[in-house]
């Protein structure tokens, strides 16, 4: 496997799952990367190869230099035996295509964001690409809400296979009877996250009921200072704690600390597991509503897309759960549905299969990228292949990380 970060974020994670999976199942990992972030260490813990290019990342536009970055990919990788490159997003479905043309291997990609491949600079590009993968029979979504998303705004249907993400076992860590009042969101404070700022709204009303309510927030992100503008204004200083971040191997550590999550994406699933009862936020919205506890959601989804429907007040959603008794209950409910749903199992064997189905690239399905485009912080990631002719059958991922 080869990635270009190795910072903390709901893909990040996702990669280290998989590459414990691989190299658990006698696969052979290798990780490129063009700094040594957070999630470093885990991987060579994990038993993963790293390599490092400090001249790939960075401001470029992908017209002039996408190709150049695919060649000095392919160089690093040195075509040890590649199975399959994977893409997460649109810079990187696009240089794993490259890659794959190069390294003459299959390609698949993935949509984990509801606006993933949805930019409206580039959306011949981003609909070329997805039109693409789904002519191969090599897409795949984390759900339906996410790819649903993507044909409305591209206007098209795609063929696709819904494969949730992976999520591995997780011992049982939750305090149900200490009954106390702490609330924790984890996440990266990105622009969409704007639960983060309704939240303090809910903390100062539910204050004069629950006199000693804490909320803790671990992320840092474009959100940062607005998020500590509103704790000022509204005084919450003494109540409200930002931590810019926490160590993924450090989640089951903090469960006993706090007892309602709030939030969205990957965050869920991992408090969930460990048993922290998850309260699921709605992206893009300033009303302090929520999509219910985990398992209410509808399969698969973990929030990404505020619909018209299914949404209520957070804030009696969290004095409910305050005034209960039961909190064990929610807690195993949440945790249940995580282990029912999001098997890492089940996951790494469709993704297998989607690979096994897929149709190889040529050198016509790499589309021509918009001129005008700037990307930042590109990340990429391969899986190479044992050398055992039986396990030859392993993933490479490819991953960018794009401010659009």
């Amino acid at each position: 496997m080869a990635c270009l970060t190795t910072d903390d974020g709901g893909i990040e994670t996702l990669i280290y799952r998989m590459a414990k999976w691989y190299i658990g199942n006698g696969r052979r990992v290798c990780v490129l990367s063009t700094k040594k972030g957070s999630m470093h260490p885990l991987l060579l813990k994990a038993g993963c190869k790293m390599l490092y290019d400090h001249n790939i990342v960075g401001n470029f536009s992908p017209a002039s230099s996408l190709d150049k970055k695919i060649d000095n990919y392919a160089n690093l990788i040195n075509n040890d035996n590649i199975a399959a490159v994977i893409g997460f997003c649109a810079i990187s479905s696009y240089i794993a295509l490259g890659l794959a043309i190069k390294l003459n291997t299959k390609c698949i990609a993935g949509i984990f964001h509801p606006a993933g491949y949805a930019s409206e600079n580039n959306r011949k590009t981003h609909k070329a690409l997805l039109s693409n993968f789904a002519k191969r029979n090599a897409l795949f979504s984390m759900n339906e809400p996410c790819l649903s998303s993507h044909e409305r705004f591209h206007k098209t249907t795609l063929s696709a296979t819904i494969i949730p993400l992976p999520i591995a076992g997780g011992e049982y860590k939750y305090l149900a009877n200490n009954l106390k009042h702490r609330i924790v969101s984890i996440g990266r404070l990105a622009d969409f996250k704007t639960y983060n700022l309704y939240m303090l709204d809910v903390i100062s009303q539910l204050l004069p009921r629950f006199p000693d309510l804490s909320y803790t927030i671990y992320g840092d992100g474009p959100l940062a200072t607005e998020v500590h503008r509103k704790i000022n204004k509204l005084g919450l200083i003494n109540s409200v704690s930002v931590i810019s971040s926490i160590k993924y191997d450090q989640f089951e550590n903090i469960i006993p600390m706090y007892d309602l999550h709030v939030g969205m994406g990957t965050s869920l699933l991992d408090m969930a597991r460990f048993g922290m009862p998850s309260l699921v936020a709605a992206p893009f919205v300033h009303d302090p509503i929520t999509c219910g506890f985990l398992y209410e959601l509808p399969k698969y989804s973990l929030g990404e897309v505020a619909g018209d429907g299914g949404h209520r007040p957070i804030i009696n959603d969290i004095s409910e759960f305050f005034s209960s008794n039961n909190r064990d209950n929610y807690a195993n409910k949440c945790r249940y549905y995580v282990f029912e749903h999001y098997a890492i199992e089940n996951t790494m064997l469709n993704i297998q299969k989607l690979i096994d189905n897929s149709i190889r690239v040529t050198t016509s399905d790499l589309p021509k990228w918009s001129p005008n485009t700037t990307a930042r912080g590109t990340n990429i990631y391969a899986s190479l292949s044992a050398g055992h002719p039986f396990l030859r059958q392993v993933s490479k991922l490819v991953r960018g990380m794009m401010r659009i």
